[in-house]
């Protein structure tokens, strides 16, 4: 456990991704993750390492402080942009995050920033013109104290921005301006600052969050699917269009080095849509999405949660994915996973979130050890969580888990 935060990490994103291509076998494992919360990151930060950042008190975190993003968007409003460098809490955060993710091992940077803020800049314009709705519940916050956010907040289901046509014709899409944002510029900082052998992922996301929570919410959007499927299909197409947009301005930058697309399409026992809607609805974008990066030289990588395996051909013959992640135990463990469609596409992390966050340390040791000893020698295998490094993840059980996949020969 005392391995980490690491001496001297060696990144090497070109061998993890002649790994997960299946061009070469690992000599040593890889870490993947879609990202880390924010306190995970800060906690890491201020208690384990020798780099000198302010506290999550004191600047913006990846998502960004409620006052510095306020500011930001109210400067688009007023007619401005919504730069993702406006600043120096800006330049902290992406600095901050370099550090952690090279210090953990990582061969890249894991940043939703681009999508984020693009996302923000649409619900901002969304507000202003009128539409209400999409509220969201808080709880207690279940994570320990040290890593607590204080509540946790959940979308609320029912309804989301959207409920017909007219609320349709309000949102002004074509003031979603992308040059507003930055990217180039974003780019070259982030450039100017990785370590050598690092890269950055470019991420978007359009189901969910998206389509099922800010736009419609979900009671709204399963009867919407059938009531008015145009609606539906309207708003999914022109979201669509933003994030290949966003991609087909991420994917050529040379320190953007691979697409890792974000989207949850099902639950523990199947699809949160059919298949069938699955395939009409999402998957053509998938597959626009993926022919973006794999024009670039760039692989594509799928974060989606649930039983999705009613599609996993689809995704992986037609879309064309190259690797895919978040596992769960009781849909698939990744051993599974890796034993029926290794041979066809990378499977990544693993760890079931369950098992990481309740098992003592000798069996969490065990049951790392076993996911690393079926699949390592199997190659197209990067290791680390089942699905993020969730705030709840307690610290010193991440940490081990880790430790197990730095040891491994």
């Amino acid at each position: 456990m005392g391995s980490f935060p690491l001496k001297d990490p060696k990144p090497d994103f070109e061998t993890l991704e002649n790994v997960l291509l299946g061009r070469v076998e690992p000599k040593r494992v890889h870490f993947v993750e879609e990202f880390a919360d924010v306190e995970i990151v800060d906690y890491i930060v201020q208690n384990m390492m020798e780099e000198e950042f302010p506290s999550l008190d004191e600047t913006w975190a990846s998502a960004g402080s409620v006052s510095h993003l306020l500011e930001k968007i109210r400067k688009f409003l007023a007619g401005g942009s919504l730069r993702l460098i406006d600043g120096e809490a800006d330049e902290i955060r992406i600095r901050r995050d370099i550090a952690f993710y090279h210090r953990m091992g990582f061969d890249y940077l894991p940043d939703l920033a681009p999508w984020f803020v693009m996302g923000t800049m649409l619900g901002a314009l969304m507000r202003e013109a009128g539409l209400t709705g999409g509220g969201s519940r808080d709880a207690p916050d279940t994570a320990e104290e040290e890593v607590s956010r204080g509540a946790r907040n959940w979308q609320e289901e029912k309804s989301g921005l959207i409920r017909s046509w007219d609320d349709f014709e309000k949102i002004p899409w074509d003031r979603v301006d992308l040059d507003k944002l930055g990217i180039e510029e974003y780019f070259d900082f982030v450039a100017d600052h990785l370590p050598e052998g690092m890269t950055v992922s470019g991420v978007g996301c359009v189901f969910d969050p998206g389509l099922i929570g800010t736009f419609f919410g979900f009671e709204d959007f399963c009867l919407l699917l059938y009531e008015e499927p145009e609606l539906i299909r309207a708003v999914a197409d022109r979201w669509a269009e933003l994030n290949l947009e966003l991609y087909e301005r991420m994917m050529p930058i040379d320190c953007v080095g691979f697409m890792w697309h974000a989207d949850d399409l099902g639950y523990k026992t199947q699809t949160i849509i059919s298949p069938d809607h699955l395939r009409s609805l999402i998957l053509p974008w998938f597959k626009r999405f993926a022919e973006v990066a794999h024009r670039h030289g760039k692989s594509v990588w799928l974060h989606t949660c649930g039983n999705v395996y009613a599609i996993m051909d689809d995704l992986i013959e037609d879309v064309r994915i190259d690797a895919k992640q978040s596992f769960e135990d009781a849909i698939m463990p990744i051993t599974e996973f890796m034993d029926t469609y290794g041979d066809r596409v990378a499977g990544l992390g693993g760890v079931d979130m369950d098992k990481l966050c309740r098992l003592p340390e000798p069996e969490l040791r065990a049951y790392c050890r076993s996911i690393l000893d079926h699949c390592m020698p199997k190659g197209r295998f990067a290791y680390g969580t089942g699905n993020t490094v969730a705030n709840y993840v307690p610290i010193e059980n991440y940490l081990v888990m880790m430790d197990e996949g730095h040891r491994y020969r």
